[in-house]
């Protein structure tokens, strides 16, 4: 019998070294061959980490399944009322249980509560079952949000936003 899977905000020594080995597993699996797109922001994020993810402008989730962690996300502050959503990644075995809709469902919370009006995230355009989920939570496809989007991101990534009133997912 297997436990329930539990989504919890990272703010031990211990969750955000789980954390951490999520996202170095995310970057040598899922983001290898996009480091000249735009996958290699992370291994700056490591060197400082938990940085832009911490409280109280961070967040950092991890998704916990039978007592271990196999699932991560994280929330950073790009603008005063603003948060950019990065870094979800579930492990293969984990997958297909819910993970990362509970993830994302959490954050949107949580975001909303910390006084974020709107999320925005960009994807590779090949990871089209999270685009599909983001799609369900009400993100909207939208033009590059950062000053440092290359051509070859605007190229290979895709572009959202959620308002987090509402009111405000209109294309």
């Amino acid at each position: 019998m297997h436990a329930a899977a539990v989504i919890i905000e990272a703010s031990s020594e211990a969750q955000f070294a789980a954390a951490k080995t999520l996202m170095i597993e995310y970057r040598d699996q899922a983001l290898a061959e996009d480091y000249g797109i735009g996958g290699g922001g992370l291994n700056g994020e490591l060197a400082v980490f938990p940085g832009p993810y911490a409280r109280p402008n961070g967040l950092l989730l991890l998704a916990v399944l039978d007592g271990q962690p196999c699932g991560c996300l994280a929330l950073r502050k790009i603008s005063n009322n603003h948060g950019e959503v990065m870094r979800m990644y579930v492990q293969p075995h984990a997958r297909g249980k819910g993970l990362a809709e509970k993830l994302m469902r959490t954050l949107i919370a949580k975001a909303s509560t910390m006084g974020y009006k709107a999320l925005f995230l960009d994807s590779m355009k090949r990871f089209t079952a999270a685009h599909k989920l983001y799609e369900k939570l009400g993100f909207i496809y939208c033009d590059p949000y950062s000053i440092n989007t290359t051509d070859a991101m605007k190229t290979h990534m895709i572009f959202m936003r959620l308002g987090l009133n509402p009111s405000d997912n209109t294309a």
